[in-house]
């Protein structure tokens, strides 16, 4: 997808803006050993700092059209990867990125957690042989176990989405 875009990640450069973040949030790591996490609005420096703080299971990026939120889930990816590889399995957590604009059209009512597993199985698939196998080989055993770390970009753009009569949040949960 990178290479189809033209796009690098020494081209990132962080933007000089803060993350509001709402929702639970370990103020610490203390707090998160022990599980007590605060609820509210907070800003952090950065997406990588809201994430690491967070309690939330799910997050959405929230932003204008052209404001850098497609870059910063690239990026983000590639830092997460970065920091599996450091880990050697500590708190391990593998980032997918899928860009979910290449979903194939699609009714709505049908659009659920199997059938993004088998878009990213087929996405996958058609890149890199060992990739795809690795992934098949783990898929759930790492979903059950929280290592995948799923970063789903462009979801106003499901084609789907984009030519529904009417406009109703589909409830979609992985």
């Amino acid at each position: 997808m990178a290479k189809l875009e033209n796009w690098n990640d020494q081209w990132f450069t962080d933007l000089e803006a803060e993350v509001e973040a709402d929702g639970g949030y370990y103020n610490g790591p203390f707090n998160r050993l022990i599980g007590r996490s605060s609820i509210g609005v907070r800003r952090v420096a950065s997406l990588m700092l809201a994430i690491k703080t967070s309690a939330e299971k799910r997050m959405v990026l929230v932003g204008e059209p052209g404001s850098g939120k497609s870059i910063a889930l690239r990026h983000l990816a590639r830092q997460l990867a970065e920091i599996g590889v450091s880990l050697k399995g500590e708190r391990l957590q593998i980032p997918l990125y899928i860009n979910l604009k290449e979903l194939p059209s699609h009714d709505l009512s049908t659009l659920n957690a199997d059938f993004i597993e088998n878009f990213v199985k087929d996405h996958v698939r058609r890149g890199d042989s060992d990739t795809a196998e690795y992934l098949r080989e783990h898929w759930q055993d790492f979903k059950s176990r929280g290592i995948w770390f799923f970063l789903f970009d462009s979801f106003d753009e499901i084609p789907a989405i984009l030519h529904a009569a009417e406009r109703q949040p589909s409830g979609l949960s992985i």
